[in-house]
């Protein structure tokens, strides 16, 4: 439950969408100077997280600036963005902490 009050906050202020963004950029700058392969790969992976959480801080801005103009905003787009969102996340959190270490119990 907790997860999903992130797309909430971002739309209430959506430079809070710039941290997640930054976050799996380092996070894919740190794995693409580890060199080989996979680490590109995963490095790839997470700045394409980073590129999502960046566009969405975008979209949000666009939607703030038409809330002002309008007397009653509806949102219904939060229910397609969240779980999107949500999903890059985990995603992300989970290939950030990917280990390319060998398996412990195939050397025993």
């Amino acid at each position: 439950m907790l997860a999903f009050l992130g797309v909430p906050m971002c739309a209430l202020f959506p430079p809070f969408a710039l941290l997640p963004a930054l976050a799996f950029f380092v996070a894919g700058g740190k794995r693409g100077f580890r060199g080989g392969s996979t680490n590109r790969k995963i490095a790839l992976l997470l700045v394409l997280c980073a590129l999502i959480w960046a566009a969405y801080f975008g979209y949000e801005m666009q939607l703030n600036a038409w809330m002002a103009t309008v007397r009653a905003p509806i949102r219904a787009d939060i229910m397609l963005t969240g779980p999107l969102l949500y999903y890059v996340s985990v995603v992300g959190f989970a290939v950030a902490n990917w280990s390319d270490r060998p398996d412990d119990s195939a050397t025993r």
